[in-house]
């Protein structure tokens, strides 16, 4: 017969698994209750809590810092920046919050420790007034409807888009929000809403800057996709003193561009080269383009510097790419000023300028003169050619530089009346150039209108 004994060592590691397990739940239940009794000891805190003219924000602030409470709420619905006075002692935190949510129209729930604080009525506070419906039309200025626009309410992501007949429907606007009105190839404005229901907005075309782009031959292009070589001067630089010709303006505002005068005659022709000069027998002058038409003959002085609104100089192979061997010498394109969308405006410009003499000759007066002869026949051993008295009578004479040199005047009065609208643009200008010649008896005198018309009759 065989004694079969029991062992209970295979017991044992069952045992010790569910002894650190009691002692496990043990140590989490004592965590669980310290939280809890922590939670409610600072809830539970008295203090004293005296505070003048602080906003809310500093309120929750002194009370997180006197405390072991945490507080949390919605900026959007709650105006931290609305200030108020509190005086509180030996007070509970329930006790104060009690106290004060009553008048600020709020409401709070006690999570732990931590506080979260509500509004009664998120749409009624001050930074959201919520609720409000509406809707209106967008136009270009050509009185076209524009679908895609996008409506956006500032400072939030509620926002809308215009439709196929350019209109929006938007909800929950605030009575004194912001409308905020974008479109590709359109000026960005913004419309208060002021309590409307209907608010219509208008978009004007976002032109670019004349100070952006270059005239080419073919079109225009931004200055900064250019690979050729244009220079560009703009209406500023050639109005900023009165020239009888255009090219004059030019003289030291271009690179590579060599503007002289050939005489000093008031109105007098002008050479222009670009580059240096290129032919020995042939014409060295540029080809002139104004308004897209090529100039036939010189460089055109019949054009006024008020009616330029800019000019470009081509000095390299894309020249003669587009105008073929005429541009050989270089382009000068010469975009002249146009009409406007909008109401009519009248333009008065007058400029006044002298010209004077850089130096006079230093020359003798007559009794030097009269000296000057004597001391030579006396050298000559001849007899002097003036008596004494006759020299003491000569006196300083007449200076005949002052009669034939003057302060010469530049008188140069403009008047251009524009306007136009989306179909038709107009421009009519009228120039009186005047300069006098630094010497006597010589001037210069220039009448010159010109009138543009651009009509569209159809697409």
């Amino acid at each position: 017969m065989k004694i079969i004994r029991q062992s209970n060592e295979g017991s044992l590691p069952s045992f010790k698994k569910f002894w650190l397990i009691m002692k496990l739940n043990f140590f989490l239940i004592l965590i669980t209750v310290l939280q809890v009794s922590a939670s409610v000891s600072g809830q539970n805190t008295r203090f004293d809590l005296k505070m003048k003219n602080a906003t809310i924000a500093q309120v929750f602030d002194e009370i997180e810092r006197q405390s072991e409470v945490y507080f949390f709420y919605n900026k959007s619905q709650i105006d931290e920046s609305r200030t108020i006075s509190v005086d509180y002692r030996n007070k509970t935190i329930d006790e104060i919050l009690k106290a004060m949510v009553s008048e600020l129209n709020l409401t709070y729930e006690l999570a732990g420790k931590n506080i979260i604080v509500k509004a009664i009525n998120p749409t009624g506070n001050v930074n959201q007034q919520s609720g409000a419906k509406v809707k209106g039309t967008v136009k270009s200025t050509s009185g076209e409807s524009l679908p895609g626009v996008t409506v956006l309410v500032k400072g939030t992501t509620n926002g809308s888009i215009t439709d196929a007949n350019g209109t929006y429907n938007l909800t929950n606007v605030p009575v004194d929000g912001t409308l905020v009105f974008s479109f590709v190839g359109m000026k960005k404005i913004e419309i208060g809403v002021g309590g409307k229901s209907t608010v219509d907005a208008i978009l004007e075309d976002e032109t670019i800057g004349i100070e952006e782009v270059v005239a080419i031959g073919y079109g225009t292009v931004k200055k900064s996709d250019m690979t050729g070589s244009v220079t560009s001067v703009k209406s500023d630089e050639i109005k900023a003193f009165a020239t009888s010709n255009v090219m004059q303006s030019l003289s030291g505002r271009a690179p590579g561009v060599q503007v002289s005068q050939n005489t000093g005659a008031p109105g007098g022709s002008v050479s222009v080269r670009i580059r240096g000069t290129n032919s020995i027998q042939g014409s060295n002058e540029p080809l002139y383009v104004i308004d897209g038409f090529p100039f036939s003959g010189s460089n055109p002085t019949v054009l006024s510097n008020s009616d330029i609104e800019s000019v470009e100089i081509l000095k390299d192979a894309s020249a003669t790419a587009i105008y073929g061997s005429r541009g050989a010498n270089g382009v000068i394109l010469i975009t002249t000023k146009r009409g406007k969308n909008g109401k009519t405006t009248v333009d008065f410009e007058s400029s006044y300028g002298v010209q004077t003499l850089r130096k006079k000759l230093d020359m003798m007066d007559a009794t030097e003169y009269a000296t000057f002869y004597n001391e030579q026949a006396a050298n000559d051993k001849l007899s002097p050619y003036f008596t004494q008295d006759q020299i003491n009578g000569f006196g300083k004479g007449y200076d005949w530089q002052n009669l034939v040199f003057q302060a010469a005047p530049i008188t140069n009065n403009s008047l251009t009346i524009s306007g136009g609208n989306d179909k038709t643009k107009f421009s009519v200008s009228g120039t009186v150039f005047d300069q006098q010649g630094i010497i006597t008896g010589s001037n210069y005198k220039k009448y010159s209108a010109r009138a543009f018309f651009n009509t569209e009759i159809n697409k």
